[in-house]
C-alpha cells in the first residue's frame, strides 16, 4: 500500500495504524446499527402482520350469553378462564 516506506516514521506507521483501527471500528458499530435496525423493522412488520385477522363470523348478530337453541348451548355457561402462576 506505501510506496515508499523509507519516507514514513514510526509514529506516521502509528498513526495509521491507529486510524486503521478506528475506521474498521467505526464500520463494525455502522453495520451492527444496520443489523439492529432490520430486525427491528422486521419486528414492527410481524406486528401489523398479525392485526390483519379475518373475521370468521358469519355476518349479524349473535347475542351473548348464546341462547339454548343454538348450536352453541356449551356456551351458556359462561367464560371460563384459569389463573395460573399469581402471586400476591
Amino acid at each position: 500500500m506505501l510506496i515508499n516506506p523509507e519516507k514514513y516514521s514510526v509514529s506516521s506507521f502509528a498513526i495509521l495504524q491507529q486510524s486503521s483501527s478506528s475506521l474498521r471500528s467505526s464500520m463494525d458499530w455502522i453495520s451492527y446499527q444496520i443489523k439492529q435496525f432490520r430486525r427491528s423493522v422486521s419486528i414492527v412488520k410481524k406486528f401489523y402482520e398479525t392485526q390483519d385477522v379475518v373475521n370468521t363470523l358469519v355476518a349479524g348478530n349473535i347475542s351473548y350469553p348464546r341462547n339454548d337453541d343454538s348450536p352453541y348451548a356449551h356456551a351458556n355457561a359462561g367464560m371460563a378462564f384459569e389463573l395460573r402462576y399469581v402471586r400476591r
